[in-house]
């Protein structure tokens, strides 16, 4: 039988949780002669996307990319924190910035199947498009 990158994952979550160092040392050396048991190896980085994802979600974090035109400072970080925590109704947040170029200004918040898009090129798209009709 086939175990899929995401049994994996929750079978190295299960493993982790709650352990020291050393335990977690084992269960990753485990999970890994396992793997190359199964000739699985090759699915490691599922694995690892799937375990982080379970990580976040029973520690309560939740996961944002930014994409901003510049990168901003460290107060304007603080403010779109709050704002996000606000907007996604969470508390904790890890939030993963990308400087684009192209969006010319503003911002686009991508949070799972969500985005939120005020970045001025898509707003001068709909503009472009509103002029067009």
């Amino acid at each position: 039988m086939k175990i899929t990158p995401k049994k994996y994952a929750l079978a190295l979550y299960e493993a982790t949780k709650d352990k020291n160092k050393n335990e977690i040392k084992d269960a990753v050396g485990n999970l890994i002669r396992i793997m190359i048991s199964n000739r699985d190896l090759n699915k490691i980085d599922l694995v690892i996307k799937y375990f982080i994802k379970y990580w976040n979600k029973e520690s309560g974090v939740t996961v944002v990319d930014l994409k901003t035109a510049e990168k901003i400072d460290k107060e304007t970080s603080s403010l779109l924190n709050d704002f996000i925590s606000d907007l996604l109704k969470v508390k904790n947040i890890e939030i993963r910035e990308k400087v684009d170029k192209n969006i010319l200004g503003g911002i686009i918040i991508k949070h799972e199947d969500q985005v939120y898009d005020s970045s001025l090129k898509s707003r001068v798209k709909e503009l472009r498009n509103k002029l067009i009709k």
